[in-house]
C-alpha cells in the first residue's frame, strides 16, 4: 500500500477512486509553487518555470505508464474534446470505409462525440468480429467497461482491424492507472484517457493523447490551435505543426497541469502491475462473498479496478452504504461500484465493507426514508 502517499477521508474507506482519485499529498504544494510563480514572476513563469513544456513532459512521464514512446503522448484539454481530434486525425487517414465501430455499451460521452462526426454502427461485444468489414473506417473501444469493469482483449482485437485496413481508438479512463498497458506491443494506432480516475490528477486534471509514430507525418489536426503550431510565438500566417503537437489546441490549463504532475510521481509501471495483482484478489473476494448473500454482482474473467453489482434500490442502497464509511458511488438506473484500488485500500477495508454490505441487506436498511430521497452525482 502507498496510502501514506495520498490524503484520505478520516472514518472513512475511500472506494470511489474509479470516478475520482483522492489528493495526493503532494498536489497542494505543487499547486501553491505554480501560484508562488505566477505572484513573483508572472508571465515569465512560462519560461523560467518551464510551464510552456508541460504537455510534453507530462506525456512522456504518462508514456511510461502506457507503453508509449516518449514523442507518442501529450497531455491537453478533455477526453472528449481530445476524442473528438483522435477520431478526426483517424478518419482523415482512411480513404474506405466511413463508419466508426463501436459496442453498444461504451461510455455515452464517447458514443455522442462519435456521432457528430460520421456515422456510428453499434454492435454487442461478442459481435466485434463478425462485423469489421470494408465499410467500416475506424474501430472505437473502451478498454475497461465503465458499467461492469470487463476488459476487452486489446491486442488480438487491434491486430484483426489491422488486417481489414481499420485504424483503431481506445478510451483507457479506467484503464490508466490500475492495469497494465502497452500500447507499442499491443500494435494501438490511437488512444484517449483521463488523469483524474486512478492517476488522481484532480478534479478537472486535463486528459491525454496517444498517437502511434505511424500516423505522424500523414495524420491532420482537427484544431489548429496557436499553441499546436510547431512555432507558437512566431505568429506565422501559415499552419504548421508536427508530431503529437498536432493535438494541442489552447493554452495548457497550469494549475491542472501541476496538479497532476505531482500525483504522477506516485506512479511507474511497477505500482501498477503490483497493485492490480491485489486488485484482482480483492476483487475475487469482493464478488465472491456479494454472491453468497445474494447480491446480483458482474463478474467478468478479465476486469479493471472496480466492482460493480445491480439492486432495485441501487441509489439508496449506496446512500446506505457511504453514511456507514465506505465511500462508493451509483450510476443509474441501479448500478453501485465500488474501487478496489490496493494503493490506499486494504485487504480489512474490503472485508469491512462486505460486513456493511451484509448488513445493510439483511436489515433492509436502502428502504429507510431518507436513502430514497432525490438522486445526486453520487
Amino acid at each position: 500500500m502507498l496510502a501514506d502517499k495520498f490524503i484520505l477521508p478520516e472514518c472513512k474507506v475511500y472506494m470511489c477512486g474509479h470516478s475520482l482519485g483522492p489528493s495526493t499529498k503532494a498536489t497542494a504544494a505543487a499547486v501553491n509553487t505554480v501560484l508562488q510563480d505566477f505572484a513573483l514572476h508572472g508571465v515569465s513563469s512560462w519560461n523560467k518555470s518551464g510551464w510552456i513544456d508541460l504537455p510534453f513532459i507530462l506525456g512522456e512521464k504518462i508514456a511510461e505508464l502506457v507503453g508509449a514512446n516518449p514523442d507518442e503522448v501529450v497531455v491537453c484539454d478533455s477526453t472528449v474534446v481530445n476524442l473528438f481530434k483522435v477520431l478526426k486525425a483517424a478518419m482523415s487517414l482512411q480513404s474506405r470505409g466511413n463508419i466508426i465501430l463501436t459496442t453498444n455499451n461504451n461510455f455515452p460521452a464517447d458514443l455522442y462525440i462519435a456521432e457528430g462526426i460520421a456515422e456510428v454502427k453499434y454492435v454487442r461485444d461478442n459481435e466485434l468480429y463478425q462485423n469489421i468489414d470494408d465499410t467500416v473506417a475506424v474501430l472505437m473501444l473502451t478498454h475497461v467497461n465503465y458499467r461492469d469493469s470487463s476488459v476487452l482483449a486489446m491486442k488480438d482485437i487491434n491486430e484483426y482491424a489491422h488486417q481489414h485496413g481499420i485504424l483503431t481508438v481506445w478510451d483507457l479512463s479506467h484503464s490508466i492507472g490500475i492495469v497494465p498497458l502497452n500500447l507499442e506491443n499491443s500494435s494501438v494506432d490511437f488512444a484517449v484517457g483521463c488523469t483524474y480516475k486512478y492517476l488522481s490528477g484532480g478534479p478537472g486534471s486535463p486528459a491525454f493523447i496517444y498517437a502511434n509514430r505511424k500516423h505522424h507525418v500523414l495524420m491532420q489536426s482537427a484544431i489548429q490551435g496557436w499553441m499546436g503550431h510547431d512555432r507558437p510565438l512566431a505568429f506565422e500566417s501559415e499552419y504548421a505543426s508536427s508530431g503529437v503537437r498536432k493535438f494541442i489546441s489552447g493554452t495548457p490549463a497550469i494549475l491542472s497541469m501541476k496538479a497532476l504532475e505531482a500525483a504522477l510521481e506516485v506512479f511507474d509501471k511497477e505500482v501498477i502491475d503490483k497493485a492490480y495483482s491485489i486488485t484482482k484478489k480483492y476483487s475475487i473476494i469482493l464478488i465472491k462473498s456479494m454472491k453468497d448473500f445474494g447480491m446480483e454482482v458482474y463478474a467478468p474473467q478479465n476486469r479493471g479496478g472496480h466492482v460493480a453489482f445491480t439492486h432495485k434500490h441501487g441509489y439508496a442502497f449506496s446512500r446506505a452504504l457511504i453514511d456507514a464509511g465506505f465511500i462508493c458511488d451509483y450510476r443509474a438506473p441501479d448500478l453501485v461500484r465500488l474501487c478496489v484500488n490496493p494503493l490506499y485500500i486494504s485487504l480489512d477495508d474490503i472485508e469491512a465493507c462486505i460486513e456493511q454490505m451484509r448488513f445493510i441487506m439483511e436489515n433492509a436498511w436502502y428502504l429507510k426514508s431518507e436513502y430514497n430521497q432525490m438522486q445526486k452525482v453520487t
